[in-house]
């Protein structure tokens, strides 16, 4: 599906300008406030929001159980996959939100095996709102089993 394959093209060009972001940056790049570091680069932001557009319009297109998976799969795991990425790692926990529009197209046993994957990777005690309600979507969606 041309969609999924956007999404995993959004997510790739993104963990390449971040790591492409990281060997350009000076160490005094936002030192003591002055200035801005690689932090702070628009194209963080331009992810977030492209990778939303991106799952939107799969969503729209009404995925398959397995291309579901696939991609919220991808959406979730980014943080852990890539966390040695410390410029990349807060952004990809903020568009796991975005996994959001694709659980109902999830099959319930899949995102079962999400949500016990999710529960081991983020306990309650550690999750951000975001990841509440991804938490409690793949819940509602594992009990329609």
């Amino acid at each position: 599906m041309k969609e999924l394959d956007e999404l995993r093209n959004c997510y790739a060009a993104y963990l390449t300008f971040v790591q492409e972001l990281g060997r350009r940056a000076a160490p005094t790049d936002g030192l003591l406030g002055f200035g801005s570091g690689p932090k702070d680069d628009p194209g963080h932001e331009k992810f977030y929001y492209a990778a939303k557009e991106k799952a939107d319009a799969l969503a729209a297109a009404g995925p398959s159980p397995e291309e579901a998976r696939q991609a919220v799969a991808l959406v979730l795991q980014a943080e852990e996959a890539h966390q040695d990425e410390e410029l990349a790692v807060w952004m990809l926990i903020a568009a796991q939100g975005h996994a959001l529009a694709l659980i109902d197209f999830l099959a319930p046993k899949d995102a079962d095996a999400l949500l016990q994957w999710y529960q081991r990777r983020y306990p309650r005690r550690m999750r951000l709102p975001v990841q509440n309600q991804v938490f409690n979507a793949l819940r509602r969606r594992a009990k329609a089993i």
